[in-house]
């Protein structure tokens, strides 16, 4: 339980510091994962495995090193049956699909994602699929 505390803890850093440190997500990303193989695996590190997806795309530009970081986030928190985190990780792997999916391919997927957020409560993931929605909705012509 303690664990869950320090990577929701961890996990509440990553907003603000990308805003004002972006460097230091990465180190962030890999304490979580740190965390996570030390102690064992839970909803809360799906967020880290993420995180660590977007380091590497920024860093190495590895794309499919993203995606596959992504895609075992989602399927860790399915695994786990964390239905309040799937919105929230899912939301991750639309985000950073449009580098090998066209751009209308996850409209719908984003539109349907969001009245999940809505259920799950998660408000500051909510902005992040509003704005991905409108702006491949935008581009797109729709």
């Amino acid at each position: 339980k303690r664990l869950r505390w320090r990577l929701r803890f961890l996990q509440l850093l990553i907003t603000p510091l990308y805003l004002l440190q972006p460097r230091l997500i990465g180190v962030t990303a890999c304490r979580i994962v740190k965390l996570s193989l030390e102690h064992g695996f839970c909803s809360e590190s799906a967020v880290g495995l993420q995180i660590y997806g977007q380091v590497i795309l920024n860093n190495q530009k590895d794309v499919e090193g993203c995606l596959k970081w992504c895609h075992t986030a989602l399927c860790l928190v399915k695994s786990l049956g964390a239905k309040q985190m799937i919105p929230r990780v899912t939301v991750n792997v639309y985000v950073f699909a449009f580098w090998k999916e066209p751009l209308q391919a996850k409209i719908e997927s984003l539109k349907e994602n969001h009245s999940e957020i809505l259920m799950a409560g998660d408000l500051d993931i909510l902005g992040l699929n509003a704005f991905h929605f409108c702006r491949r909705s935008q581009v797109c012509g729709r």
